[in-house]
C-alpha cells in the first residue's frame, strides 16, 4: 500500500486502508511514496517545484527524510502532517488488529506444518516437522503475547493460535513454561525502555567523509590548474606512488610555456614526487614554446617523464623531450 500518492483524496486513502486491513490476517505494509534520484517521476517533482520547502532549502534532508514515513512531495488536498498521521493510523491498527509480526509469522508456519505433515512426500513431511521445530522454539513468546499484545483482538488472535499449536505439537513442558516468565519480564522491561526513551538506538546522522588532505596534490603543484589566458588548460592530479599527472591541452604558446615551466620548476623545487608530463592532448604548440619548455624543464630530467601527441606535428617534442622517457 502506498499512501499519499498525487490527486488521493483523504476519503479514498481511508477506504483503500479500511479494506486492506479487512484482509485478516495479512500483513498490511504503509510507506509513503518518495521519488528517487534518477527516475522520470523525481525530475517531475523537481521541475514542477513539487517538493516540501524544507527539502528545496536543504536538499540534504531529502536523504534523512526519504524513508517512507515522511511526506516529501506536496499533495493537492493534504498536507504532509495528514499523510504522516494516516499513516501513523495505519500502523497502529495494523499491531492492534493483527498483533506483532512474530506471530504472523507463527500462524503461516502452522499451517504450512498442517498441510505438509500428512504429504506422501518424504521432503514435504520433513518441511513440516521443520516448521514444528521453529514453532517449538518460540513457544516462550505466547504468553508475552496475550498479556501485552496491543488491542483485545490481537490478544485474542494470539490465544486462539497459542491453543492451536499445543494442539498440534503439545503443551509446553517446565523449561519452555520457565521461559515465558523470562520473556514476559524482558517484554515489560523492554517496554519500559521504549516509553521512557532508555538504551534506545540514537537518531541515524548523514556523515560526509572527504579523502584527506595527502591524497591531493599539494598546494604547489594545484597552482598550476585551470586555463591560462595565452591558450592552453593544466589539470593536476595525484597518482599512487608520490606522482603528479599535469595534463596540458589546447594551444601552448611562448609566453604561456614560459609560465607552465616556471610553476613545474617551483613544484619540482619544492616537493619530492616525479612529474609525469602529459602533452597528449595538445593541439597546437609553437617551436619556441617547446624549446623553451624543454630547456627549463632539463634540470629535472631524472624525474620527468614525458607523455607525447601521437602526431606528425609534435616530432620535434618528442626529440625535444627524447632524454626525459
Amino acid at each position: 500500500m502506498i499512501v499519499g500518492l498525487p490527486y488521493q483524496t483523504p476519503e479514498i486513502v481511508e477506504k483503500e486502508l479500511s479494506d486492506l486491513l479487512d484482509l485478516k490476517p495479512t500483513l498490511a505494509q504503509f510507506l509513503i511514496y518518495g521519488p528517487t534520484p534518477g527516475t522520470p517521476f523525481f525530475e517531475r517533482v523537481e521541475k514542477e517545484g513539487l517538493f516540501h520547502r524544507e527539502v528545496v532549502e536543504d536538499p540534504e534532508s531529502y536523504y534523512r527524510r526519504c524513508t517512507g514515513f515522511f511526506s516529501l512531495v506536496k499533495h493537492p488536498r493534504m498536507s504532509a502532517g495528514e499523510i504522516e498521521a494516516i499513516q501513523e493510523h495505519c500502523f497502529q491498527e495494523d499491531l492492534r488488529r493483527l498483533g506483532p509480526s512474530i506471530f504472523r509469522s507463527l500462524e503461516t508456519w502452522a499451517l504450512g506444518h498442517e498441510a505438509l505433515r500428512g504429504s506422501a512426500s518424504q521432503l514435504l513431511r520433513k518441511k513440516a516437522e521443520s516448521f514444528a521445530r521453529e514453532i517449538r522454539k518460540a513457544y516462550p513468546v505466547f504468553l508475552a503475547g496475550r498479556l501485552l499484545a496491543s488491542g483485545r483482538d490481537a490478544r485474542h488472535r494470539i490465544g486462539e493460535l497459542e491453543a492451536r499449536v499445543h494442539r498440534a505439537l503439545g503443551s509446553p513442558n517446565l523449561a519452555e513454561r520457565l521461559q515465558s516468565g523470562v520473556a514476559l519480564a524482558l517484554a515489560v522491561w523492554t517496554g519500559l525502555k521504549l516509553r521512557l526513551g532508555i538504551g534506545q538506538h540514537p537518531s541515524l546522522v548523514r556523515h560526509t567523509f572527504r579523502m584527506p588532505e595527502e591524497s591531493l596534490p599539494s598546494r604547489v603543484w594545484r597552482r598550476l590548474r585551470g586555463s591560462d589566458a595565452a591558450g592552453h588548460r593544466v589539470d593536476v592530479e595525484l597518482r599512487p606512488e608520490a606522482t603528479v599527472w599535469v595534463s596540458v591541452a589546447g594551444r601552448l604558446s611562448l609566453s604561456g610555456a614560459e609560465r607552465l615551466a616556471a610553476g613545474l620548476r617551483d613544484g619540482l623545487r619544492r616537493r619530492k614526487e616525479r612529474l609525469v608530463l602529459d602533452l597528449a592532448r595538445l593541439a597546437h604548440a609553437e617551436q619556441d614554446a617547446l624549446e623553451n619548455l624543454a630547456e627549463r624543464l632539463r634540470e629535472y630530467r631524472g624525474r620527468i617523464r614525458v607523455v607525447t601527441p601521437p602526431t606528425r606535428e609534435f616530432a620535434t617534442l618528442a626529440a625535444l623531450f627524447a632524454l626525459y622517457h
